[in-house]
């Protein structure tokens, strides 16, 4: 929590229509400072969606945001990332020809308006980027592959990396969608390890469908169905919610 009592993030009834369609009804959310909340329900329920209005990647159709103390319903997603955001994406969106060092390097720079898209200036005069990059590199021990390319790691190391250029944007709030997707059993516990550490660290907001990894990780579950909340708690009381197993649950079992 913030100063005062004040949540660290806040939406109230926040929603996105497209046309008459209804993609995300009225949600109420809030984050403390750290700790991990993920957002579950099947295919269609919004989750996506109400994810791209907390990025700032498209603008809420109503309700309001409230990210330490500021009103950013209104802000783009530059300026939420500057504000202390990074999000992930279901996809890997990774520079492939470039190093792992690199691609840190550029998230890093991203943030700071100054640097930003300067990609011609030279990489050796960029200490403080640097410096960062090298501090992901160790914290996710990836040190051993700052030189190569990401597009030749595999799929699980590259998840990684996606994660690590999240952190060298320096936030305090990660918006991780799906960094379970596509990876093999192998990859999982690896992934899993991570994000338990992590939100001791950030508050982290984690949409996800595996949902032994998510009962396993999470402070709190809210629950999504047709564009709506329809539960939100612990994850003992989210397994035990009758609606829930009928809904989502039931199909995952």
């Amino acid at each position: 929590m913030t100063t005062a009592g004040n949540p660290f993030l806040s939406a109230r009834g926040l929603g996105l229509d497209y046309g008459r369609f209804t993609a995300v009804g009225k949600i109420d959310l809030e984050l403390g400072t750290t700790g991990l909340h993920s957002l579950i329900g099947p295919n269609g329920a919004g989750k996506t969606s109400f994810f791209n209005i907390v990025s700032g990647r498209l603008p809420a159709s109503r309700g309001s945001l409230v990210f330490e103390g500021r009103d950013i319903t209104r802000s783009g997603a530059h300026r939420r990332a500057r504000l202390g955001m990074a999000r992930s994406f279901q996809v890997t969106s990774l520079f492939g020809e470039s190093s792992v060092l690199h691609n840190l390097q550029m998230a890093a720079m991203g943030v700071a308006p100054s640097r930003s898209y300067r990609f011609w200036s030279n990489w050796t005069r960029e200490t403080q980027r640097l410096d960062v990059a090298a501090e992901v590199l160790r914290e996710l021990e990836l040190t051993r592959h700052a030189a190569t390319p990401v597009a030749s790691l595999a799929h699980g190391v590259q998840r990684v990396v996606e994660i690590g250029m999240c952190l060298a944007a320096r936030p305090r709030l990660l918006l991780l969608d799906e960094p379970l997707a596509g990876l093999g059993l192998a990859d999982v516990p690896r992934i899993a390890e991570l994000l338990q550490r992590l939100k001791a660290r950030y508050a982290v907001l984690l949409v996800e469908h595996n949902m032994r990894v998510v009962m396993g990780i999470s402070d709190r579950i809210t629950v999504m169905f047709q564009g709506n909340v329809i539960a939100e708690g612990a994850p003992a009381a989210i397994r035990d919610n009758a609606q829930v197993r009928r809904v989502y649950l039931g199909s995952q079992s």
